[in-house]
C-alpha cells in the first residue's frame, strides 16, 4: 500500500505487536512511528521500553521512520506534533494510536477516498469508526457526518491546517462557545462534550488534541466520511489508558466489501451520532432538547 501510516505508540507494547501484525498482512511502504518519553514519576517506563522494541518487529520492505521523544509531553502535544511531523513529509496519510485495531478493508477504504477526495476542501477526516448502528442508508458504502471518530482515521495535509489555527481560539472557552451557538447541525451533545473539554483543558484537568481536532472540523464546517460498517475496534480500555479506562469493551469491527459505492453528491447527512446512540424511548427527547438550543441561539444571537 502507497499511502503513509502514522502510528502513535506509548505504553502498549501487547497492542503495538498486534497492530504490527495487522499492517503486515497490507505491507505499508511507508511508516512514521512517534511516542511520547516517560512521564516525570517514572511510570510504565518498562512498558515505554518494551514498546519501542517491539517497532523492530516491522520486517517487510519498507521505509521505516521513528520519532521517539525522550521527555513526555503529554498526549495533546506530543500527538498533534507526531501528526506535524506526517504532513511536513506527506500529502495525505492514515493515522493510528496503538489501540486502535483495524479490519484489514480499512486500508482500501481510506486509500479510496484520500485519493478521490483530495481536492475536496468541504472534507476533513476520513473515519474507521462507525456508531450508527440501526442507521444504514441503502446502496451506500460510506456516508457524510458533521464529525468523525479518530479512532483509526485519515485527512489531507491542507485539512490539518485548521488544527492550528482552532489551536489559538481554543485557549479562550467563551470564544469557543460563541463561535459554536452558530452551527444549526451542531447536536446538544457534541456542543457541550467541546465545551466541557475545553473547559476542562483550561483547568489541566485533561491533555487532549482531539478536542480541538474537532472543533476545527466543525469551526470550519466541513464534513467527515463514515464506512457502512464499523471498521476499527478500540482495545485499548484498561485502568492505564489516559482516555477510555472507564469504558466497557468496545463495538467490534467487520469488513467492507469493494468496489466501494459512494454516494452520489458529496451532501452533509444530518443524522447524528447522538441520535443514533439513543433509545427509540430517548429521541424524542433528543429532537426538542435540539429545538430548544436552536431557539436559545435565535434569542441570544438574533441567528437566522
Amino acid at each position: 500500500m502507497d499511502i503513509p501510516i502514522l502510528l502513535i505508540v506509548f505504553n502498549r507494547p501487547k497492542e503495538t505487536r498486534e497492530l504490527i501484525n495487522i499492517l503486515r498482512e497490507i505491507k505499508p511502504k511507508k511508516i512514521y512511528v512517534s511516542a511520547d518519553g516517560p512521564k516525570f514519576d517514572n511510570r510504565f517506563n518498562k512498558e515505554i521500553s518494551e514498546t519501542r522494541e517491539v517497532i523492530n518487529e516491522i520486517d517487510w520492505d519498507c521505509t521505516l521512520l521513528k520519532r521517539f521523544n525522550k521527555e513526555n509531553l503529554g498526549c495533546r502535544v506530543a500527538v498533534s506534533l507526531a501528526i506535524d511531523w506526517l504532513f511536513e513529509n506527506e500529502e495525505y496519510g492514515i493515522i493510528l494510536e496503538d489501540d486502535c485495531m483495524p479490519s484489514v478493508s480499512f486500508f482500501q477504504f481510506c486509500q479510496e477516498n484520500l485519493l478521490r477526495y483530495r481536492n475536496n476542501r468541504n472534507i476533513s477526516i476520513i473515519s474507521g469508526r462507525n456508531h450508527l448502528k440501526d442507521y444504514c442508508p441503502i446502496n451506500n458504502s460510506d456516508y457524510f457526518f458533521s464529525t468523525g471518530s479518530i479512532w483509526g482515521w485519515a485527512t489531507w495535509k491542507d485539512s490539518w491546517k485548521m488544527y492550528s489555527k482552532a489551536e489559538e481560539i481554543w485557549k479562550d472557552c467563551s470564544k469557543v462557545k460563541n463561535s459554536l451557538l452558530w452551527f444549526k447541525e451542531l447536536s446538544p451533545k457534541k456542543y457541550r462534550q467541546i465545551i466541557d473539554g475545553c473547559q476542562k483543558e483550561k483547568l489541566g484537568k485533561i491533555s487532549s488534541w482531539a478536542y480541538i481536532w474537532s472543533y476545527a472540523r466543525i469551526l470550519n464546517k466541513t464534513m467527515g466520511i463514515i464506512p457502512r460498517v464499523n471498521l476499527v475496534k478500540n482495545i485499548g480500555f484498561s485502568s492505564s489508558a489516559t482516555h477510555t479506562s472507564n469504558y466497557e469493551e468496545d463495538i467490534s469491527s467487520s469488513e467492507l466489501q469493494f468496489p466501494l459505492n459512494h454516494p452520489k453528491v458529496v451532501r452533509f447527512d444530518k443524522i447524528d451520532f447522538s441520535y443514533s446512540d439513543r433509545t427509540a424511548e430517548t429521541r424524542i427527547q433528543f429532537f426538542f432538547s435540539k429545538r430548544i438550543l436552536r431557539r436559545f441561539r435565535k434569542i441570544l444571537f438574533k441567528y437566522e
